[in-house]
């Protein structure tokens, strides 16, 4: 049986966790994108980040990341304000409620992981976790939270 290149089977596999979040998100009336912004925030200093900061992690326009906040602002997760020294920057703060669905979403999301650790067995997870660090390195990836991070 021949295999497709790593980078399709890795983008298959992410389409293929993306939508079990996203379906499994969906009671709590969120989408991945969404949870994503939300832990961005509760790993940020004091839970907030710029508008900016938010593109530039998810790598999307400026137009985008407004249209995901502004739902998350409509749903009370996030608040928004200028910053005091620049007037231009847009700041994004996390909220109680924001928080509580991060911690709802990370216990959910533990769940699909915990499978693929049943699947593989922890010696064959751990070396997964460091060869997709090493591609991370070789592409200039930088996460912008850890798994671990994210927990505390």
């Amino acid at each position: 049986m021949e295999t497709s290149p790593c980078a399709v089977q890795i983008k298959i596999i992410n389409d293929h966790i993306e939508r079990e979040i996203n379906n499994a998100l969906r009671e709590q009336n969120l989408t991945a994108v969404q949870i994503r912004v939300l832990i961005l925030l509760q790993c940020a200093k004091d839970h907030t980040m710029s508008l900016k900061e938010v593109e530039r992690h998810l790598h999307v326009s400026q137009p985008t990341a407004a249209g995901i906040v502004s739902r998350l602002e409509q749903k009370e997760y996030v608040c928004s304000m200028t910053c005091e020294e620049d007037r231009r920057i847009k700041l994004l703060k996390l909220t109680q409620a924001g928080l509580a669905q991060c911690a709802i979403a990370i216990e959910k999301a533990g769940r699909t992981e915990q499978r693929l650790i049943e699947f593989l067995g922890d010696e064959d997870y751990a070396q997964l976790g460091i060869l997709l660090g090493k591609m991370m390195d070789a592409l200039g990836i930088v996460p912008c939270a850890q798994s671990s991070d994210i927990q505390d």
